[in-house]
């Protein structure tokens, strides 16, 4: 379990740093082991937070620890959780049939944006339920690429990825600016996909933009969806289950290069990144590393 609470944090400690503005000035500490927990210190100027991760038997719970009067708490508090630290349980309902879309490798340096969309309805949702598919990040590299290979054999017309390897990434960033934009792009191209062989009026999709991002995106198929944006979307199983086939597609693509450069590429944006990206950079040259990585990330400033 300690494995996957430190995913887990990592994974959130990657969402603070793509916040560009919040990441400026802070210092963030490694990852640190406690009595069953990990936990991170992140400080800036004299104010300080602890990002703790508890894991047992009950399953895992986050907590942040300082004074939550200080400006850094309350930045990363919404950054984290969004304005509302304890959303209703009951925020959207499940639809009985909808698109759930999410993504992958946003907060890795190496590697692809994935966008992952699976198209759900009342049947296939008990299927699921027996496959004990559930969020992507609750899972490890094994388990994705068994449960990966279950849903595409026996979901062939319900799924839909949409893969930007980092040529066309840096591209995108280039045009849009802003990774939300491309986020949006991405979303609308895997819901466009969807809806070539499927009749269905939902979207549902986890929160990082303003929403009118994504319908501005849509084609013409696209605009007549009903768009729903949701804390942690991963509850609601078919986002679960285009998490799970977007992590896939980008492990696959760190595996594959791997292979191909005979240097193991790390995921996240870690001390260990750094030093794998001058491993390359050395070896391959500044173009070859440039087609592997998200040139927008602040690791690529002491690279090129």
């Amino acid at each position: 379990m300690i494995e996957r609470a430190k995913k887990q944090l990592a994974d959130l400690i990657q969402k603070v740093e793509l916040n560009h503005e919040l990441a400026k000035d802070l210092f963030i500490s490694e990852i640190k082991e406690g009595q069953y927990n990990v936990f991170v210190e992140i400080s800036r100027n004299r104010d300080w937070v602890k990002l703790i991760i508890y894991y047992g038997k009950k399953g895992f719970k986050l907590q942040i620890q300082g004074d939550k009067t200080s400006k850094l708490f309350k930045d990363i508090d919404e950054n984290i959780f969004g304005l509302n630290l304890f959303p209703p349980a009951d925020e959207i309902q499940e639809p009985g049939s909808y698109i759930g879309v999410d993504e992958s490798g946003k907060g890795d340096f190496f590697g692809p944006l994935v966008i992952g969309g699976f198209v759900i309805n009342e049947k296939i949702k008990s299927q699921l339920i027996n496959l004990k598919i559930r969020d992507s990040k609750l899972l490890s590299d094994s388990e994705i690429r068994f449960l990966a290979v279950k849903i595409r054999s026996q979901f062939k017309e319900n799924y839909s990825t949409v893969q930007i390897n980092p040529k066309r990434y840096n591209e995108l960033y280039s045009k849009f600016k802003n990774l939300n934009q491309l986020l949006a792009w991405g979303h609308a191209r895997c819901i466009e996909n969807l809806l070539t062989n499927n009749d269905t009026t939902i979207a549902i999709c986890d929160q990082f933009g303003n929403e009118s991002s994504i319908k501005n995106a849509l084609l013409e198929k696209g605009k007549k969806i009903e768009l729903r944006q949701s804390f942690r979307a991963e509850k609601f199983l078919g986002v679960a289950a285009a998490s799970i086939l977007a992590r896939d597609s980008f492990i696959n693509w760190i595996e594959l290069k791997s292979r191909e450069l005979k240097i193991a590429i790390p995921k996240g944006a870690s001390e260990i990144v750094k030093t794998t990206a001058k491993k390359i950079l050395e070896k391959y040259g500044a173009e070859k590393l440039s087609g592997l990585v998200k040139l927008h990330f602040k690791t690529s400033k002491s690279l090129f």
